[in-house]
């Protein structure tokens, strides 16, 4: 499961780095700690240490693909890619693959 983490609190000791806002990290299944398995990966990832940070399981993306083309300019949620197949299929009459992003 991939979740998304904001609001990272860098331990930097003062100094002005750039240091990434968000990051998206993908978490084993049969982890039991995700917090703890996060707040390790923030610092493995960056090379730093933290105080604390945000953090939410990541939406499913999705994206419409006929012949290898994505037709899509940005992800969709299930839903919304469902849709737009089923109106392309009305449409112009060929109905694209709704693939995870």
């Amino acid at each position: 499961m991939k979740y998304v983490i904001t609001n990272i609190l860098y331990d930097t000791d003062g100094e002005e780095i750039e240091l990434p806002k968000k990051l998206v990290i993908d978490v084993p299944k049969d982890c039991e700690d995700v917090e703890g398995f996060l707040c390790d990966e923030i610092s493995n990832v960056t090379g730093f240490c933290h105080f604390g940070f945000k953090f939410e399981k990541a939406k499913e993306e999705y994206n419409l693909v006929y012949k290898g083309v994505v037709l899509n300019k940005k992800p969709l949620t299930k839903a919304k890619a469902d849709n737009e197949a089923g109106l392309i299929l009305i449409n112009y009459g060929y109905r694209p693959k709704v693939v995870k992003a």
